[in-house]
Parts: structure tokens; sequence; C-alpha cells
């Protein structure tokens, strides 16, 4: 079994997220504070990496994962994380080439293209998200404590500057940038 590295900002800082809901259908915008995943990042955890925060369907079975977010780093920009997308070893399809193809691999291939470019996460926080039914009034929550569920690959972020910065080879080389904080700042705008 073999993996490929894939590297991103899975968050920024004190940047308000586009319209979201949560489990409830509570509409809301998302604040993540600097400083708030802390706690969190101090217990070293690695989280599971999704497609769409949701399971791969093939003709080769259901697949919950693609990989494991294993390294996290805060630095000015945001939450830097470093992972792999598990390659399964597959048999040859006799009859398609793309059958063959690992699920991992198949989701490497669509990063590559841009189909999949952003990264987007499952929160565990006691933030209060207010509920108002007639939806007019779309209010903002600032997480000042929270950790990480998962991580997903997806086309659609909820934080606009959570994206895919590397993969593969490319990856481990962001990773180890020394101030990529400094780019992704400037390239922001910010």
């Amino acid at each position: 079994m073999t993996a490929t590295p894939i590297c991103g900002y899975v968050t920024a800082w004190d940047v308000p997220s586009g319209v979201i809901a949560d489990e409830r259908g509570a509409r809301h915008r998302l604040v993540v504070e600097r400083g708030c995943l802390d706690d969190w990042l101090e217990l070293g955890l690695a989280v599971p990496l999704a497609v769409q925060h949701g399971p791969v369907i093939t003709t080769r079975g259901v697949h919950q994962t693609i990989g494991t977010m294993r390294q996290f780093r805060a630095d000015d920009f945001g939450l830097l994380a470093l992972g792999e997308l598990d390659s399964d070893e597959t048999q040859p399809h006799p009859y398609h080439a793309a059958l063959s193809q690992s699920v991992a691999d198949g989701i490497a291939e669509a990063i590559r293209h841009g189909h999949l470019w952003a990264f987007s996460v499952g929160w565990a926080t006691d933030a209060e998200i207010p509920h108002y039914s007639h939806g007019l009034v779309i209010p903002t929550v600032r997480m000042a404590q929270a950790a990480i569920r998962e991580v997903s690959v997806t086309d659609r972020p909820g934080l606009p500057d959570a994206k895919i910065l590397g993969i593969g080879e490319e990856a481990t080389w962001i990773w180890d940038y020394p101030d990529l904080a400094s780019v992704a700042l400037a390239a922001a705008g910010r």
C-alpha cells in the first residue's frame, strides 16, 4: 500500500465563511478565531480524510475515507495540514482500465485536474448557532474553542481560503516551505 501526500490550508483565521448550514439546517457564517484549535493541536491527533463529508461509492464497494490528515500546524494565515491519500492495491480490471484505479488514486487525479480543489472541515464545537425560522437573518458565529473531527476534499468549501495547495511531491515541498503564511496572506490580499 502506497500513500500520496496532500497539503493545504484547512482553515483561515478570522475570515467569515460563506453561508453554511449545520446538522439542524441552521444557516450561519462561521469565523474561526486564531487560537481556537490550540488545545486540540496539543493532542497531536490525526483525523480521517473524506470526500464531500461522506463516503465514496464505487463498483468495489463503499469507502468511508480516502486517507488521513496526520500533521497540523497553525501559522499567521490559518491551519496548515499534511496528510495522505491511501492507495490500495488493485487488480487490473479485464475490460476497463479506469476500474483498475484505486479510489484514492482517482481522487488524486480529480484534484490534479481541478475538480476537487479545496478542503472542508467537520468541526466539533460547542459554539451556539442561533436558528431563525424565517431565514432572513444569517448570524455570524465565532468559534473560540473547537476540535476537528474530519477533513474533506471538496469543490464547495465553506471557507474560501481553505485550499488544497499540493499533492504528491509538491505537498511535501509546500509543507516544508519556511514562510508559507506570508505567501498565503499576500495571495489573499491581507
